[in-house]
């Protein structure tokens, strides 16, 4: 059954209502109508609005006031719609709508150049598409329950701030190579399926172009560069505008049938490495999470191309509180569905991105190439992961906290986003560059990757750095070799987030044995601080390695248990 069909059809809604199965959907959604679904609607002051602008810091708009309306909004929404005779869901679902429509503006002030100064109530950022679709979705869902009143101001909103604006505006999104394409385009395409069903054709060729931009983003291989949650994010998105799109046209559109959708579904599967642990490369996440109803969708049309990933790594919603993850996830959720185990072995090359990833019974590794200047981009080449035990124990940091120096000048200051900040050489006192002239070079002959990272660094007195890996079924090799000009200092740093035990001859990192020749290289063990994508900070580690006289090869070895 469709979406639209079965998200309309009361006799579904009873199912999840009354179906056991569908229990844990409500108890989540219980918890989050406890949570933000009562009570009086915080308002939104000019001085909230302003924080960023004064401070830099994003959180306190955002989880202070925005996103809270939003998870408001999603569990009085779906539990109206599971409990049709309860007007309390419905009432305080009519006041969150109210209060939303009532929002000088749904984009964020980070994102609408010249906020701070410039009225602009109509721009479409990320959270402005995604506001004009939950809005028109819930109004299609839920309209004949709404007076007059809420129906034609609810049009009114959407028509002013999604419609007309994007009909009069061109927007640099509709040709980025980032999940800014597939999130915003998605949404504005299925706002106007819902809200302006007469204009949707009339806008497609924009939707088509950003689409089309979104896709070039992945290369042939299929990987996300920008890290899984952003697979989550855009490729959600665009999930849910290719499925809408579909019906939308009666059959006649189906994105699903491109072979490079198809080999982009399939990227979840690459990413768990043990257990949750997740590659992190660019701002991933370290333990994994990937959407239900984008996985339902997928899996519906490509059955078993689509890996079904372990119950407890799935969600259903997520901090920014996004309807169409949150929706879907319930609709299209099929109590059928065999929870299986990810392949524990399995060595995956990725030539175009310059991605390896390597898994087996005793660890999961993965490693990478390709250049600096990446969607999402960390000064990052040659950096690699080593995960035991369902965690991380060689450390990507992935995602720091978001603020205006994140994605500003000083984003090559913040260590996750630096190169001092992964486990990479520095050589002749040097971190790697920004900028997609700064390279490295994979090869993988079935046995051995090698990674030429000279390209990765500024000109100095090194002039060549090959990194080597090689593996056991409980160990992997870690083998840097350098060509001097001239004598200088190379320093080996290993990035953990578990405190090092440094004893003769080795570095224990819990069940994970550092093997290397003491009598040629000393250690020392520095402490950071991380300001992690969740508001919190945490303690890393670095360990460096320094020759006790120029070396130009270095050996470590990471044997497990």
């Amino acid at each position: 059954m469709k979406f639209c069909e079965r998200a309309k059809d009361k006799s579904f809604w009873e199912e999840v209502r009354t179906k056991p199965e569908y229990q844990f959907l409500i108890d989540e959604l219980l918890e989050m109508y406890e949570e933000y679904g009562q009570g009086e609607i915080k308002d939104i002051s000019y001085d909230a609005f302003m924080v960023y602008h004064k401070t830099g810091s994003r959180n306190e708009f955002e989880f202070g006031y925005y996103f809270p309306r939003r998870h408001r909004l999603n569990a009085c929404a779906l539990l109206s719609l599971i409990y049709p005779d309860n007007e309390e869901y419905f009432d305080n679902l009519m006041n969150t709508i109210w209060a939303i429509c009532n929002e000088y503006c749904w984009a964020l002030p980070n994102h609408v150049k010249n906020s701070e100064v410039e009225y602009n109530d109509t721009y479409i950022d990320l959270f402005a598409a995604e506001t004009g679709y939950a809005l028109s979705e819930i109004r299609y869902l839920l309209g004949d329950r709404m007076s007059k009143l809420m129906n034609e101001r609810i049009h009114h909103e959407i028509e002013k701030r999604i419609v007309q604006s994007f009909i009069n505006h061109t927007y640099g999104w509709e040709k980025a190579d980032n999940n800014w394409a597939a999130v915003c385009g998605g949404s504005v395409g299925c706002t106007f399926m819902y809200e302006r069903p007469d204009l949707f054709y009339e806008v497609k060729p924009r939707i088509d172009a950003a689409m089309k931009s979104f896709l070039e983003s992945y290369k042939e291989d299929g990987v996300c560069r920008e890290g899984l949650s952003y697979w989550q994010y855009g490729f959600g998105f665009f999930t849910s505008y290719a499925q809408k799109l579909l019906e939308f046209s009666n059959g006649k559109i189906n994105l699903f049938e491109d072979q490079h959708v198809k080999k982009i579904a399939q990227f979840p599967t690459i990413t768990f490495l043990d257990q949750g642990a997740a590659i992190s490369f660019a701002d991933g996440p370290r333990q994994g999470e990937v959407g239900l109803g984008t996985m339902s969708i997928l899996k519906s049309h490509y059955g078993d191309l689509i890996s079904v990933i372990p119950r407890e790594y799935y969600i259903t919603h997520d901090h920014c509180g996004r309807w169409s993850l949150h929706i879907n996830s319930i609709v299209w959720f099929d109590p059928k569905m065999d929870f299986n185990a990810l392949p524990q072995d399995a060595v995956y090359y990725m030539k175009e991105s310059e991605w390896f990833v390597k898994k087996c019974a005793a660890y999961g590794f993965a490693a990478k190439g390709g250049n600096n200047g990446e969607p999402h981009n960390h000064n990052d080449l040659g950096n690699f992961i080593l995960c035991h035990g369902g965690r991380q124990i060689l450390t990507d940091l992935g995602a720091g906290e978001y603020t205006r120096d994140y994605f500003g000048e000083k984003r090559y200051t913040i260590l996750c986003n630096r190169s001092a900040g992964h486990s990479v050489p520095i050589v002749d006192g040097c971190e790697q560059c920004k900028g997609a002239e700064y390279s490295a070079k994979t090869d993988f002959d079935g046995e051995k990757l090698t990674i030429d990272i000279t390209g990765a660094y500024p000109k100095n007195r090194v002039s060549g750095i090959v990194r080597e890996f090689s593996f056991t079924a409980n160990s992997v090799l870690l083998k840097d070799s350098f060509t001097f000009e001239d004598s200088c200092k190379v320093i080996e740093r290993l990035v953990t987030q578990v405190k090092p035990e440094v004893l003769d001859g080795r570095v224990q990192l819990e069940d994970v044995r550092v093997l290397f020749d003491a009598s040629a290289w000393e250690i020392s063990v520095s402490e950071e601080m991380h300001a992690n994508h969740s508001q919190g900070k945490e303690k890393v580690y670095l360990v460096d390695f320094s020759p006790k006289q120029q070396k130009s090869e270095f050996e470590a070895q990471f044997v497990i248990g």
